[in-house]
C-alpha cells in the first residue's frame, strides 16, 4: 500500500528523507551511551579531574539557582526512568523521551554556568549552548564526549577540525549503528560534524538577509567580498555538545510528524530510552562533582542531605554523587 503521507511530503521537498534523520538520531545516542562507560566518568576520574577547581565567589541567588537546576534535571532523569521500562510502543515514547532528555541535559548545563559564573543568566536555549562552550567545553571542563567541539563555522575549518580526528571515518551515521567504542567515537564525530554543517546554513542564510551583504548587490558568496563578510561572521560561532543536544531536540519538536513515527518500525528503537538515560544520568553525575568543587562544601552537602530526604522522585540520590 502506498504511503500516502511520505508522498505528498515528498513532493513539497523532493530532499525529504526521514529515514536518515531516524538513523541518525538513533546511532548518535547509542555512541553517546557506548562512551559514558569510559573509564572518564568514574568517581576516581572525575575527583581528579576536577581536583584543581576553586570556590567561585556566589551569592545566594546564584547558589539556590544551581541546586534548583539540578534538581529539575533529576526530574527529567526520573521520566526517563519510567519511560525506559515500557517496551511495547516505543514509538509512542521516541519523541516526548527526547525532549525529557533534552531539558535534562539544558537545565544540568545551567547550573554548571552558573556554579561557575554567578552573573549567568539562564534565559534561552541558545545562549546556554554558546556561554557553555565558551566557559566549560573550551577550557576542557566536561570529559569527552561532551567536549567535543569546533571552534568555527566556517567550512573548511570545522571539516577540518573533524576529519583530522584519528577517530573520525568518512562513512555516513545514517549508514552505521555504533557497536564498539570506535565506532562510537566516530558516530559522535560525525553528528558534530553534521550539526556544524546545518549552524553553517543558518548562519549563512541569516548573513544574506542582511543590509551587509545586500549592499554588495549580490546573490551569493562567490565574490571576494561576499566570502570575506560571511568568513568574519562564521569565525565568530562555534559548535559544541549543547548545540547538538539543541537539534536534537529541535528535530523532536518540530520536524515532519512521520520523523520518529511512521513507516518501517527501526529495530535499534528497543533501547533508545535506555540510550537517552544512560547519557542523561551520567552528564547529571559529572555536573553534580564539579557544582560539588564551586559551592562551599557545607551547603552543598546540606542540598544532598535535602534531597534524599525530601525528594519524593524515584531516583536514588546517592547513585548520582557515589
Amino acid at each position: 500500500m502506498p504511503q500516502l503521507l511520505f508522498e505528498r511530503l515528498n513532493e513539497q521537498d523532493r530532499n525529504f528523507r526521514p529515514d536518515f534523520a531516524l538513523n541518525s538520531t538513533l546511532s548518535w545516542i547509542h555512541g553517546l551511551s557506548i562512551l559514558m562507560g569510559s573509564e572518564d566518568f568514574s568517581k576516581e576520574e572525575l575527583q581528579r579531574k576536577y581536583s584543581g577547581i576553586q570556590r567561585t565567589s556566589s551569592t545566594k541567588s546564584s547558589e539556590t539557582t544551581v541546586m534548583s537546576s539540578l534538581f529539575m534535571a533529576i526530574n527529567y532523569l526520573a521520566s526517563l526512568s519510567v519511560l525506559k521500562e515500557i517496551k511495547s510502543n516505543v514509538n509512542d515514547l521516541a519523541r516526548i523521551s527526547i525532549i525529557s532528555w533534552y531539558y535534562g541535559i539544558f537545565h544540568s548545563a545551567n547550573a554548571m554556568l552558573v556554579a561557575t559564573n554567578r552573573d549567568f543568566i539562564p534565559d534561552n536555549h541558545t545562549n546556554t549552548a554558546n556561554v557553555w562552550d565558551d566557559l566549560i567545553a573550551k577550557h576542557d571542563l566536561i570529559p569527552a564526549p561532551f567536549s567535543y567541539r569546533v571552534s568555527s563555522l566556517i567550512e573548511a575549518e570545522y571539516k577540518g577540525e573533524i576529519e583530522s580526528n584519528k577517530d573520525y571515518s568518512t562513512t555516513q551515521l545514517a549508514h552505521f549503528y555504533p557497536q564498539n567504542k570506535q565506532q562510537a567515537k566516530s558516530a559522535c564525530l560525525s553528528y558534530l560534524k553534521g550539526t556544524a554543517s546545518y549552524l553553517n546554513w543558518k548562519k549563512e542564510s541569516e548573513i544574506k538577509e542582511s543590509k551587509e551583504f545586500r549592499d554588495l548587490g549580490v546573490s551569493d558568496f562567490r565574490t571576494k567580498k561576499a566570502r570575506e563578510l560571511r568568513d568574519v561572521k562564521l569565525k565568530r560561532h562555534s559548535c559544541c555538545f549543547l548545540h547538538q543536544a539543541s537539534r536534537y531536540r529541535g528535530k523532536a519538536n518540530y520536524r515532519d510528524s512521520i520523523y520518529l513515527g511512521y513507516g518501517d518500525n527501526n529495530p535499534n528503537l528497543l533501547n533508545f530510552t535506555d540510550d537517552l538515560f544512560i547519557v542523561l544520568k551520567t552528564f547529571i553525575n559529572v555536573v553534580f562533582y564539579y557544582s560539588s568543587k564551586r559551592l562551599e562544601k557545607e551547603l552543598f552537602t546540606s542540598f544532598i542531605e535535602d534531597l534524599k530526604k525530601h525528594s519524593n522522585l524515584s531516583i536514588s540520590i546517592d547513585s548520582l554523587v557515589n
